[in-house]
């Protein structure tokens, strides 16, 4: 340590000399002080007596190696200089006690501001007490207690500081500050104030240079509109970007949304959901329930898919409604609008219906039902090509079936009694019992008459128009407008073929009979006499156990170890073999450093348009490297995206290693990679250490569930941005290497994005490693997910090619039926 003590440039040269003779007198007499150790002091005592020094007291036994350093002292310790107006220096422990108007001040033009400081010269460790102020370009903190390591630029305080970063306001009761990498660490009693939103929590980090703050715990995010709580996810303060994961909700007015995973944009409004997602409008006793959503708070604008449910919810019944997606939009007078798409299904205690899509104006409280529309109302089933639904309550109260209406219901086991007509009107009463039908333009119905308990014949009659009154279920009277035929059948010439109108389809076999049938499409599975299954026409009639005994025994007698998984976009389902077996990955590990190195960019680490310099001894011969071939001088200049599409794309080996180096080596890929929660992995050793000793291969290993859940991570929204997915996706997407596997059965018109990796045969001819991993688009934004490693195999490269081929075709197809 090096004490430098400045005078007063104004000084006369006397004076200078009568300040060196009382400075000797001062440090002659701090001898005769008795040494006393402030170590061992608590801090409040060690506060009080430099209190005590402030105020002119007494000052307190001192060890005989202090100095005492006094007026306008200076003190320079490497890139440290410190001022105060006073101080012992304890030159055994190289020790500096400062007094009054302490002021600390780093090169980088950091500086800390405070009452009293100990500072340890070997350490380099400071601890500075009252009023203090660390400040750098980044940020301002303020406390009464600081701990400063100014070697590793780590400050941290236990008794509560503000602090203060470009506009926004940090209080907590414990915190550490890495300035190095620009992070705050906050503990208890945490608030973060900004211009938009106040957040309280227990646990955040919080980045002073991107102003993103991490919640690692219980938070609610406030302002006076919007009320969030989750337990993890992150804030960007700069544009007001959020996400929010694990027992998430978003409360806005009077509508909440629930959900795993919310991300929220809050200039815009706009947010997406994933996985459990319920949104409860209380103001119009709505429910919506699904997977994957969307919504915004300016616009009111939302959509729900994948499992979704609308739910009205009513005093003594509620109505549940599934379809493959779900809308909520505004109309141009403020009201909602449902709108169904796709399959839709229906069910109340009271009304159950299907149809294609499906619209419902929270206004006239109408729905409107387009497209092969059934609705099932008690014993009567009413079909036509469009229908209106008049609610009122929940309840119908009036139905139009529009062109080619048709209303029946079965009669006993003998057949059934049928209307039909261009445009039927039915009302209802309010037990949901329809009481009346107005039939217009060729009308048409057939009811059956009886005498007591026996059927005596069957009406038919034909009008353009027909008023049929309806008590206890039966027509009771058939008023004919207009010309009419008029047909009694006597009981003892019914004739099938006369006692069905045109167009008659009898649909029951769709009705859902609770609310967990609105999901099952096609007819139910019917039990015959023999308890076998009858007539069943799901659009899916195969489970995903079908599909694993198919992959059994297509891999069953291979001379070979093949791990495979795969995993639905939809429902998350994933059928795997060999899950936790540590499969060596070769070059797909190239697409876990492309999300690491993507990771990184979203920090703001790094830029895809950075310029790297390739030297020339980077580009190591008799590897597979286009990017030496293309430019086998090197000392070229490229940026982090061309790199990182040799890697991905081209399946480059020096590109990958060069990106390795870039990333301080593997086992900080390993790191990352495990911090996104894919744990069953190890990343041990470059490209060029794996060609010089090919058994480390062994190194780089990953299991088949591991895989898919590393690449489910394209479909995620909290870890990589979306311009870095969209990014990955099209290096993959690209690539022109390992075509034969994954790709090689499909059809040319598949979307597959993939990565690839294989090495050479050890001296007994066994290939360590054959792998393929991707994702295959399907239609209607759906997606599964497979990978498959071979490895230990004694098959030609032709045969392990094949291997994985056959098995993504049959996945292929699964999904492609299940759809």
């Amino acid at each position: 340590m090096k004490q430098d003590m400045t005078e007063n440039t104004s000084c006369t040269k006397h004076h200078c000399t009568l300040y060196k003779i009382f400075l000797h007198v001062c440090i002659i007499s701090v001898f005769l002080f008795q040494a006393i150790s402030l170590s061992a002091q608590t801090d409040t005592e060690v506060k009080e007596i430099y209190v005590s020094y402030a105020l002119g007291r007494p000052a307190p036994d001192i060890s005989p190696d202090a100095m005492r350093l006094i007026d306008s002292v200076v003190m320079v310790h490497g890139d440290i200089t410190m001022t105060c107006d006073s101080a012992y220096y304890f030159s055994e422990t190289n020790r500096l006690d400062a007094f009054s108007r302490v002021h600390i001040i780093k090169s980088d033009g950091s500086t800390v501001d405070g009452d009293f400081a100990k500072y340890q010269g070997d350490d380099s460790f400071s601890e500075i007490w009252g009023n203090v102020v660390l400040e750098d370009q980044d940020a301002i903190m303020k406390t009464q207690h600081l701990y400063y390591d100014l070697s590793t630029n780590i400050a941290y305080y236990v008794v509560g500081a503000d602090i203060f970063n470009k506009g926004n306001h940090m209080v907590s009761k414990k915190g550490h500050y890495y300035r190095d990498i620009s992070m705050f660490y906050f503990k208890k009693d945490v608030v973060l104030n900004t211009p938009d939103y106040t957040i309280i929590t227990d646990t955040l980090n919080y980045n002073v240079q991107t102003k993103i703050a991490d919640f690692v715990g219980p938070t609610h995010v406030v302002n006076e509109k919007d009320t969030i709580f989750c337990e993890l996810g992150w804030y960007n303060t700069n544009d007001t970007v959020a996400l929010f994961r694990k027992n998430a909700w978003i409360k806005s007015g009077s509508t909440t949304v629930n959900a795993d995973t919310l991300y929220y944009e809050s200039q815009t409004g706009n947010g997406r959901a994933f996985s459990n997602i319920v949104i409860v409008d209380t103001t119009n006793n709505i429910i919506l329930q699904g997977q994957k959503g969307a919504y915004n708070n300016v616009s009111e604008k939302a959509w729900l898919t994948d499992q979704a449910m609308l739910i009205m919810t009513g005093e003594k019944d509620s109505l549940f409604m599934h379809s493959d997606t779900l809308r909520s939009d505004v109309d141009t007078s403020g009201f909602k609008i449902m709108k169904a798409y796709n399959k839709v299904k229906f069910y109340s205690l009271d009304m159950q219906g299907m149809c294609d899509s499906l619209a419902m104006s929270l206004q006239d409280s109408v729905i409107r039902m387009f497209t092969l529309p059934v609705i099932w109302s008690q014993d009567n089933q009413m079909t036509a090509e469009y229908i209106e639904i008049e609610t009122e309550r929940q309840k119908p109260k009036q139905m139009n079936l529009l062109n080619k209406g048709f209303i029946v219901s079965q009669e006993d086991t003998v057949g059934f009694n049928q209307i039909r007509g261009k445009r039927i009107v039915g009302f209802f009463r309010d037990d949901n019992e329809l009481f009346r039908v107005k039939v217009f333009g060729d009308g048409e119905a057939i009811y059956y008459v009886k005498d007591g308990e026996d059927y005596t014949g069957v009406n038919k009659s034909s009008s353009p128009d027909m008023d049929i009154t309806i008590n206890d279920r039966k027509a009771e009277k058939v008023s004919h407008l207009g010309p009419s035929d008029l047909e009694l059948i006597p009981e003892n010439e019914f004739n099938p073929t006369e006692l069905t109108l045109t167009g008659f389809n009898w649909l029951v076999k769709h009705r859902p009979l609770d609310k967990n049938e609105i999901f099952h499409w096609g007819e139910r599975i019917v039990m015959n006499d023999e308890d076998t299954l009858g007539i069943v026409n799901f659009a899916q009639s195969e489970t995903i156990d079908s599909l694993r005994n198919r992959i059994k025994i297509l891999i069953q007698g291979k001379k070979a170890r093949i791990g495979v998984a795969i995993m639905d976009s939809r429902d998350n389902d994933t059928l795997t073999f060999d899950r936790h077996f540590h499969f060596p990955m070769a070059s797909v590990y190239k697409y876990h450093i492309a999300l690491s190195v993507l990771r990184l960019v979203d920090f703001g680490r790094m830029k895809l348009d950075q310029k790297i310099l390739v030297t020339k001894e980077e580009l190591i011969p008799d590897t597979h490297s286009p990017l030496r071939d293309e430019h086998p001088e090197g000392n070229v200049n490229l940026t982090l995206s061309e790199l990182l599409e040799y890697m991905v794309s081209k399946s480059d080996n020096n590109a990958c290693d060069i990106l390795l180096k870039l990333m301080n080596g593997p086992k900080r890929v390993e790191q990352i990679v495990k911090s996104i929660g894919v744990n069953d992995i190890s990343i041990v050793n470059t490209e060029q250490e794996m060609h010089e000793d090919a058994g480390k291969m062994l190194n780089n290993w990953t299991t088949p569930y591991s895989a898919v859940k590393a690449l489910a991570i394209l479909d995620r929204q909290d870890i990589l941005s979306e311009s870095s997915r969209n990014f990955l996706w099209k290096l993959m997407s690209t690539s022109s290497v390992g075509s034969d596997k994954i790709k090689g059965k499909l059809p040319k018109t598949a979307i597959v994005g993939h990565k690839s990796g294989s090495s050479l045969r050890n001296d007994e001819g066994i290939k360590m490693a054959d792998n393929d991993i991707g994702v295959v688009r399907l239609s209607g934004n759906n997606h599964y997910i497979i990978a498959v490693f071979i490895t230990d195999s004694d098959e030609d490269d032709q045969a392990n090619a094949t291997i994985i081929a056959d098995i993504s075709r049959l996945a292929w197809d699964f999904y492609n039926v299940k759809k």
